[in-house]
């Protein structure tokens, strides 16, 4: 089990739901706001980078601007945006979509990306009060 999930089992319901919350909030208003963004300045390669390259540097940068490893104000920001491009660019179909459009269907992905990330944590959520109530 990852410290992570050890920390949220030890909090009262009601901060695990904030902590949820939380994260749904900055993934769905810095997604948005990454739209006006290149997605390979984002994640610093070119548009001709393999998915190695393009996981490597996500790895690089994620440990750099981990809210849980960077207490800077606008690391949750910068993580948020990293995500996002990542999610896009790793996907060889929406990254074709992003190279032909150059970002004008950056919306439509998002929403899946939101919509995903968004179930996850809730479905994370879930679990943690099913299997763990106190």
């Amino acid at each position: 089990m990852s410290a992570l999930a050890q920390t949220m089992f030890k909090l009262p319901t009601s901060q695990r739901w904030r902590m949820v919350s939380a994260g749904m909030h900055v993934i769905r208003n810095y997604s948005r706001k990454a739209n006006n963004k290149d997605y390979y300045d984002i994640l610093d390669i070119t548009p001709k980078a393999t998915s190695s390259e393009i996981k490597a540097s996500y790895y690089r940068l994620s440990k750099k601007y981990h809210p849980d490893l960077n207490k800077d104000t606008n690391a949750a920001k910068q993580f948020a945006e990293i995500s996002v491009a990542y999610q896009t660019l790793i996907n060889n179909e929406r990254r074709a979509i992003y190279d032909k459009t150059k970002g004008v269907q950056k919306d439509k992905a998002n929403e899946e990306i939101l919509a995903t990330l968004s179930g996850i944590m809730i479905v994370g959520y879930v679990i943690l009060r099913i299997f763990f109530k106190k």
